[in-house]
């Protein structure tokens, strides 16, 4: 989060299924960083899983 330029910051979790996604300046979603399932198998892998629960947050910002 610092080298995101973050001031402030929560981890909730951190494990396997943490999952942080952000817009980039086109406005696609982009995965930020890379899911940990996986990387202790013999060819390592990165992949997503599904979770039964989501904390999301939608910043709306007004031109004046």
């Amino acid at each position: 989060m610092i080298r995101m330029r973050c001031s402030t910051a929560l981890n909730l979790d951190g494990g396997g299924s943490s999952t942080l996604v952000m817009k980039n300046t086109d406005g696609i979603p982009t995965l930020i960083n890379r899911p940990s399932d996986g990387h202790d198998l013999i060819v390592p892998m990165s992949f997503e899983r599904a979770v039964a629960n989501v904390f999301g947050v939608t910043v709306s910002i007004k031109a004046d």
